[in-house]
């Protein structure tokens, strides 16, 4: 308690009945303090005591998805800049150190080491929080972002069909859509790869695919394409009407559209 203006003495009366100027063995709550000085003029202030521990990094993210997405990007820890002299360690299953911040300053941790990216995996942290007590340990994982690509380039007849298939990466069920370049195809929940699709265009087609979500992430990386070449089915036609005598010959012709042989 810092004390200024009126006229020493003064007197000072807590709302916990104590009569120092300094309070010591607080608890949580509202303190409110009287002043009188020698005059018998009054002052009141409060202030509000919060007693932290453990309990105020209770918000430690469980995963993160660092899709760029603005949610769950980065891994942060509430209230850690209340302990300056905290340490935050991450590290791989094999016990590789992959991410340290000292001081209780946390810089968010993005999923990656050395400007790397980490394969999707869980990760184990120890929390010092420098103030004596017992660290606090646990695991996050690291979603990698889903992708999606499309294969199955093949040359069929008008008329046929044939598969396209579409190979899913990330945590099952996902979203995606696939297109002919006209027409695109919503597919909801999907539970396993590959997604496998007949198709029979009548020109030829190319597939490609243009968003895929699975139950963590929206992914980015779906540039691939599959292109199905339809051929038109061949044709013969034979021309040569003709009158002959018996025992002479004539000409026929039998014209074919297609691919040889």
């Amino acid at each position: 308690l810092n004390i200024s203006g009126g006229t020493a003495p003064y007197t000072v009366l807590w709302s916990n009945s104590a009569t120092t100027i300094d309070l010591t063995n607080i608890t949580d709550g509202k303190y409110t303090v009287e002043i009188t000085d020698a005059n018998l003029c009054t002052k009141t202030d409060s202030a509000t005591v919060g007693i932290f521990g453990e309990n105020c990094v209770t918000e430690i993210p469980t995963i993160i998805t660092p899709n760029g997405d603005g949610k769950n990007d980065v891994w942060r820890i509430e209230n850690i800049q209340l302990y300056s002299n905290a340490t935050i360690e991450v590290y791989t299953r094999w016990g590789k150190l992959v991410y340290r911040s000292d001081d209780g300053n946390q810089d968010p941790w993005d999923g990656t080491f050395k400007g790397k990216e980490l394969p999707m995996d869980s990760y184990h942290y120890i929390i010092d929080l420098g103030d004596g007590s017992k660290p606090i340990i646990g695991s996050v994982t690291v979603n990698a972002l889903p992708t999606a690509s499309v294969s199955g380039d093949a040359t069929i007849c008008n008329g046929s069909s044939t598969n396209i298939s579409i190979t899913l990466t990330g945590t099952a069920p996902w979203d995606f859509t696939y297109t002919d370049g006209t027409t695109p195809v919503n597919i909801t929940n999907q539970a396993t790869s590959p997604y496998v699709v007949s198709v029979s265009p009548a020109v030829t087609t190319t597939y490609s695919i243009t968003a895929v979500n699975d139950v963590n992430c929206t992914g980015t990386d779906f540039g691939t394409t599959a292109t199905v070449t339809v051929n038109d089915l061949p044709t013969a036609s034979v021309s040569g009407d003709a009158t002959i005598c018996n025992g002479s010959s004539t000409n026929i012709s039998i014209t074919l559209t297609g691919t040889a042989p």
